[in-house]
């Protein structure tokens, strides 16, 4: 007793490091947070709490692996949203159901899904992501069609690089439909009202030729869709993407920037398909102008002092019809609209 009066404040110190060090140790052996592989996370509506409108992945990458269930409420639609992460490389997926009184109608998984409305990608941050329900609602909910039925207007990524793209529009009327689906690859995609019937285009590029040139940009001619009120699905357009015919002077001027030696010296598509070549001739085919070809690729080889150090037009020819079948839109516009 006497020691411990004159060593009291030793006493409580080592006291405190003893608790100290029971807490460390318990601490250690505890996974943080507490949680099974498979528990869902149900947040309430973003109607009643703003802390789901944008879920930050980031707060929880060190979290135990878990997903993160959303639902929303859309007349008899219910769009429910489930984000999957996961612990071990920080990738994370995320899924879509559509159902109406309890069934499913539609479903879509995807590494992230970002709207693919213009005039909500300034107001929505990481590119127009859509992390839970409320996002698709509020920012890829619109009715582009000028019917009165809105819309769910979206782009999913499946992972990897220039590739992987696939825009979804699905119309919730009276009973689903899906007016596009499809791949479109790495090509940007944009939706406007171009002949003001107050029903929105769709303005993308053929990615099927994307690398068929060795700058990646020159070979993807542009490819405008409209809806079809009989089927009620966006389809290739034509007239729309239709340009005047091209003036001799004018396909002359085209050849004439034709650089040859580069050309020799780039690699090409099957070794012969030369890419400044291959974009006019598509820029061509896309506008309507097929009958034009013949007389650029007259240009094109008149032009060149000595074609027989080159590629031959006749091989290009070949190669060129291979090469088509590459393009994303084959059966719509080779050879139905544009190409015999």
């Amino acid at each position: 007793m006497i020691w411990l009066k004159q060593n009291w404040s030793k006493a409580v110190f080592s006291l405190v490091v003893f608790a100290s060090l029971i807490i460390t140790l318990t601490y250690l052996g505890t996974e943080y947070p507490p949680q099974d592989n498979n528990q869902a996370i149900i947040y309430p509506s973003v109607k009643e709490s703003v802390a789901t409108k944008s879920f930050d992945f980031d707060t929880y990458k060190n979290a135990a692996p878990q997903k993160i269930e959303t639902k929303e409420k859309i007349g008899n639609y219910d769009i429910a949203v489930t984000t999957y992460h996961d612990k071990q490389d920080f990738e994370y997926a995320i899924d879509i159901k559509i159902l109406k009184n309890g069934v499913q109608l539609y479903s879509g998984t995807d590494v992230h899904f970002y709207t693919a409305l213009d005039e909500f990608l300034k107001n929505k941050d990481d590119f127009g992501r859509l992390y839970n329900a409320h996002d698709f609602i509020e920012f890829a909910f619109k009715d582009i069609t000028n019917n009165g039925i809105p819309e769910l207007v979206f782009r999913g990524w499946s992972g990897g690089a220039h590739c992987c793209d696939t825009i979804r529009i699905i119309e919730l009327g009276e009973k689903l439909s899906v007016l596009w689906n499809f791949d479109v690859e790495d090509a940007d995609i944009s939706l406007s009202d171009l002949n003001g019937d107050g029903v929105r285009e769709i303005i993308t590029w053929d990615a099927g030729f994307y690398f068929a040139d060795w700058g990646g940009a020159r070979g993807s001619p542009k490819v405008i869709l409209s809806l079809n009120r009989k089927t009620n699905t966006y389809e290739v357009d034509p007239n729309l993407m239709r340009k005047p015919t091209p003036s001799r002077a004018e396909l002359k001027e085209m050849a004439s920037k034709v650089f040859w030696p580069a050309i020799d010296n780039y690699p090409r598509y099957n070794d012969k398909v030369m890419p400044w070549i291959l974009s006019d001739v598509l820029d061509l085919i896309y506008s309507g102008n097929k009958n034009s070809v013949s007389q650029y690729l007259d240009y094109v080889w008149q032009g060149h002092e000595d074609p027989s150090k080159f590629v031959t037009r006749e091989e290009f020819m070949t190669d060129f019809k291979t090469l088509i079948r590459d393009s994303n839109f084959y059966n719509d516009i080779f050879p139905k609209l544009f190409w015999e």
